[in-house]
């Protein structure tokens, strides 16, 4: 069972602000196996699209980073917020890469 880490919260709501405020819609890109609870959580951040790699059961960064690459592709995303942790760190600049651009870090 999976659960969602506090500090998230953050990303999840200045995604949603961000994506509200220019008339877009916010995704939320998790992996592994979370909880019905966990998922009822996110979407409570005002996002109605979450999508679970679920071929995704340990962190791979680099398998991380073409499925978010590939989710970023179909949704036609154009801001991705990473969350200031390990995962989103060793994933943010490989999507950044993969996608040919820019990227900001450590941004409080």
């Amino acid at each position: 069972m999976a659960t969602l880490q506090r500090p998230h919260s953050k990303q999840f709501l200045f995604g949603s602000k961000v994506a509200s405020d220019s008339g877009g819609k916010s995704s939320i890109v998790t992996f592994g196996n979370p909880s019905n609870d966990a998922l009822n959580e996110l979407a409570a951040y005002g996002t109605s699209d979450i999508r679970v790699l679920r071929s995704l059961s340990t962190m791979d960064p680099q398998q991380c980073a073409s499925l978010i690459k590939a989710a970023c592709e179909e949704t036609g995303a154009e801001l991705v917020v990473f969350c200031h942790d390990y995962t989103g760190k060793s994933v943010a600049a490989m999507v950044a890469a993969k996608l040919g651009a820019g990227m900001v870090s450590g941004c409080h």
